[in-house]
């Protein structure tokens, strides 16, 4: 079977913006931009074209056809198109709803999820797009929430008194046995819209490692030279058959420390909340389906520690960076401390 192509994935089909690369297209102008997103936006049309540089091409259709291009590259651009085509059509979206609200018009769900970026932080690079906090600090939260999450204001729990056998929402922070009693919802927030509680599907199991090894050629994802020796070690396992793992983002912050906690204090706080520790191979499946990772975002794997030849416990880290998207390793002593920013998978069983 033939490797994917690159530009055409099951998510989208990268239609290339014709004319040097990228002009602001749609009626979108360079200046219309604030400056940071404008910078950023310069930064993605300036990498795309040193890529067409590097090959000779005047555009996306002679870079595609160029037989040199390298698997590595061809992923690269497509990102980059994909995200620059991405942030022309929220800036799009923007104008529409600042001309609504000029008009005196009511925003609707479409609208209100857009702004609170409940499916998924918009484009940009940025977590919080400055002119969507901008619409936001406009707005009720409380009013919008029901609209968003489709349900009546008494439907909404915003701390653990107001919890009912009717809840279809929970805004409020974690408390232990949360994710036993509310892990069902599908709306979990620590604060709305910001803390939204980060959750992933993976299939894990039915692959040997040597099978996840050629998965990871194939796809052209990087391994680290010990995350390889992880791979091959005698305690990393993989199930006999295939089966769900539901996941489960937090940060060290969202775990409500008031000190930097050891390795054993995260561990412990999860499994009080509801969570479990993954099974390793969750690092190398994780890698593998989470192709759209944020550029500089770094990922620990909440796991048994598995020793190395470097001599130190260490986890799976899930990584991307201006290099691309990585598997690698992350130091994870009992006794190592983190920081609040530092952000770990857990396992949540439904």
């Amino acid at each position: 079977m033939p490797p994917p192509n690159p530009f055409e994935t099951s998510k989208s089909k990268i239609v290339p913006e014709p004319v040097e690369g990228l002009p602001y297209a749609s009626g979108i102008k360079r200046q219309d931009l604030p400056t940071p997103v404008r910078e950023l936006a310069d930064n993605l049309a300036a990498q795309i074209k040193e890529i067409y540089a590097k090959y000779g091409a005047a555009n996306f259709e002679e870079l595609k056809a160029n037989k040199k291009l390298s698997a590595q590259d061809a992923r690269k651009v497509a990102d980059l198109l994909k995200a620059f085509q991405d942030s022309i059509k929220d800036t799009q979206h923007i104008k529409a709803i600042e001309k609504k609200i000029k008009a005196n018009q009511l925003l609707d769900k479409d609208d209100l999820i857009f702004i609170y970026e409940t499916k998924s932080p918009q484009s940009f690079g940025f977590h919080t797009d400055p002119r969507l906090k901008a619409l936001r600090d406009q707005r009720n939260p409380k009013e919008d929430a029901p609209i968003v999450f489709e349900c009546q204001p008494n439907e909404i729990a915003w701390s653990k008194e107001d919890i009912t056998k009717n809840t279809k929402a929970y805004i409020g922070p974690l408390f232990p046995g949360i994710f036993k009693l509310l892990g069902h919802l599908e709306h979990l927030y620590l604060s709305f819209p910001e803390g939204k509680i980060r959750r992933q599907t993976i299939e894990i199991g039915g692959q040997t490692e040597q099978q996840l090894e050629a998965a990871f050629e194939a796809a052209g994802s990087k391994i680290s030279p010990n995350a390889l020796h992880m791979l091959r070690h005698a305690d990393f396992t993989t199930a006999k058959n295939p089966e769900q793992a539901n996941l489960i983002r937090l940060t060290v912050a969202d775990l409500g420390f008031d000190h930097d906690p050891t390795t054993d204090e995260i561990y412990k706080k999860a499994e009080e909340l509801g969570l479990e520790l993954c099974p390793a191979e969750v690092g190398p499946h994780l890698r593998l389906d989470y192709k759209d990772q944020p550029l500089d975002e770094w990922l620990r794997i909440a796991m048994k520690q598995i020793i190395v030849p470097v001599g130190s416990p260490r986890v799976f880290s899930v990584e991307r960076d201006a290099d691309g998207t990585w598997l690698s390793l992350g130091w994870a002593l009992p006794g190592s401390t983190w920081r609040p920013a530092y952000e770990f998978v857990f396992r949540f069983r439904k």
